[in-house]
């Protein structure tokens, strides 16, 4: 797996690019080794790359915008304790995104 403890000190940019730059293969299984292990460093650093790569705002994302997705990462972990991430139940994903609903505005969903 890809040390990511260095990842603090380098930029966002930086860190995603290390993420970006590997083989299909080899960031599959990084992300089912984090999904598997409940990794949330590794966890957090692939959503990281996925919004700095993906995301509208690029490599601009905002902290606030980090911060909430850093967030719902640690809410989600600590709710599927017992969830598979890998292979979540049928219906878990329509769970969850209900019980978000339940608990905040539907902005912030």
């Amino acid at each position: 797996m890809t040390d990511l403890t260095h990842a603090p000190s380098l930029s966002l940019l930086e860190r995603t690019r290390d993420l970006a730059t590997m083989s299909e293969d080899e960031l599959r299984r990084l992300a089912a080794e984090a999904a598997r292990d409940r990794n949330e460093e590794a966890l957090w650093a692939l959503t990281e790359a996925h919004l700095t790569l993906h995301g509208s705002a690029g490599s601009r994302v905002s902290r606030h915008t980090l911060s909430a997705y850093r967030r719902g990462l640690k809410d989600l972990l600590i709710a599927w304790q017992g969830e598979n991430l890998l292979r979540p139940r049928r219906n878990a994903g329509v769970l969850w995104v209900r019980e978000l609903a339940r608990r905040y505005k539907p902005a912030t969903v």
